[in-house]
């Protein structure tokens, strides 16, 4: 996922609107806490993350429901 961020970064864009979270496993991948700080990033708390292996299972979340009170850019600011 970070590398597929840094890619849109460097191609000029600064939002992710949505990912997709692709695996070859039987059980769904979610992404790792890193990542998950990174997508909340470049997204909103609306941003959808769909979870998906090869044999059609999938599942949605909001980046807000994988990273719960979550570090954002608000907490910079010591006013």
């Amino acid at each position: 996922e970070q590398g597929a961020i840094s890619a849109m970064i460097a191609g000029g864009d600064t939002s992710i609107a949505e990912i997709l979270i692709l695996a070859d496993t039987d059980e769904l991948i979610t992404p790792c806490g890193a990542c998950r700080q990174r997508i909340n990033e470049f997204s909103t708390s609306n941003t959808i993350i769909t979870l998906a292996n090869l044999n059609g299972k999938h599942q949605q979340y909001t980046i807000s429901q994988l990273l719960p009170a979550q570090f954002n850019a608000k907490e910079l600011h010591n006013d």
